[in-house]
């Protein structure tokens, strides 16, 4: 019979999972697309790169970080003549919020291995909850997508849900108290984003990061694949790269993909 990762404490009573970039779409790139385009709708271009250094927090923050970030922040200076403000922010956040739940149709697929993982969480009598940095709005339609793949967890929790988001571990414990699960040192915390593993580690979680689906290393499941057989070099460079940042954010195991978890 499989059995969890050999790291992970012997004596597990529940797992809090992320969403995107950690339990479905593979890479995080619903809300890449989203956050450009309502930089784009201010008139200033954002890359791909920039727009995932928030990944993990609440999207009107996220938004906020990235607008103040000093070559972006220039960028809407010259465009605009003046700094950009919560004002600008709360304009984007309106647009980001109905192009997200769209997006997210296009990109919830289960990451490969996570349902096996999860059925035998359930079948263990572990409880997997959840949190994300998704709003109400966008988890009402992705949810669902997810539970038509049989993932649905007991909870989810989001940043209007408590005073602060990530990388603050209020969302954990939201998960814990829902779930009726405590000390936080028998939770294992999983997700993709060095905010999300600060997260885990500050609520005193086994905290796990994960690297190929996560939004830093930014592919596909195919596009992974096809890096690590034509640019093995690139590829554990790049891997490297995203396992150091979990590191440094305190995660006690990086695996490649949250299907590491279960082993045979």
């Amino acid at each position: 019979m499989p059995s969890l990762h050999a790291a992970i404490p012997a004596r597990v009573r529940a797992f809090v999972l992320d969403w995107a970039g950690t339990t479905l779409d593979y890479g995080c790139h619903a809300p890449v697309a989203v956050f450009r385009q309502a930089f784009r709708d201010l008139g200033v271009e954002v890359s791909d790169a920039e727009a995932r250094v928030p990944m993990g927090m609440a999207k009107w923050d996220h938004l906020k970080t990235m607008l103040t970030a000093p070559e972006i922040a220039e960028r809407f200076r010259r465009v605009h003549g003046r700094e950009g403000t919560d004002s600008d922010v709360d304009a984007m956040y309106a647009r980001f919020l109905p192009l997200q739940v769209e997006e997210v149709t296009r990109h919830a697929t289960l990451v490969p291995g996570f349902l096996p993982l999860f059925e035998h969480l359930r079948a263990r009598g572990i409880a997997v909850g959840s949190t994300t940095g998704y709003p109400k709005q966008v988890m009402a339609r992705l949810a669902p997508l997810a539970a038509s793949q049989g993932y649905a967890p007991s909870c989810a929790f989001d940043a209007t849900d408590v005073a602060a988001g990530r990388p603050k571990p209020w969302l954990v414990f939201r998960a814990l108290e829902a779930m009726d699960v405590h000390p936080p040192s028998e939770v294992v915390v999983v997700d993709d984003t060095p905010v999300g593993v600060r997260a885990g580690v500050a609520a005193g979680c086994f905290t796990v990061g994960v690297v190929e689906s996560a939004s830093a290393m930014g592919l596909t499941h195919a596009e992974v694949e096809r890096m690590k057989a034509t640019d093995p070099k690139g590829f554990t460079a790049r891997y490297a790269a995203v396992e150091r940042e979990h590191v440094e954010a305190g995660a006690h195991l990086v695996v490649r993909t949250i299907a590491d978890l279960l082993v045979a």
